[in-house]
């Protein structure tokens, strides 16, 4: 499995990871140009605002549809 797919799957997971916690647990040097390498996938990626210091990035998973 590559990093990519890794940082993927955590994402699907409903993980919300910041860029230095990428880096330590994927071991993905430059956290950004994977989320932007995903973004261009057609995955709607989000970087939240945790606190003046602290952001996040996060999978948007779709609504479901209603039964």
């Amino acid at each position: 499995m590559t990093k990519t797919e890794k940082l993927m799957d955590a994402f699907m997971k409903g993980r919300h990871l910041t860029e230095k916690q990428i880096e330590t647990r994927f071991g993905i040097a430059n956290p950004r140009a994977h989320v932007s390498y995903l973004r261009s996938k057609g995955f709607t990626i989000l970087l939240n605002k945790v606190d003046n210091k602290t952001s996040k990035y996060g999978l948007v998973q779709p609504a479901r549809k209603a039964r």
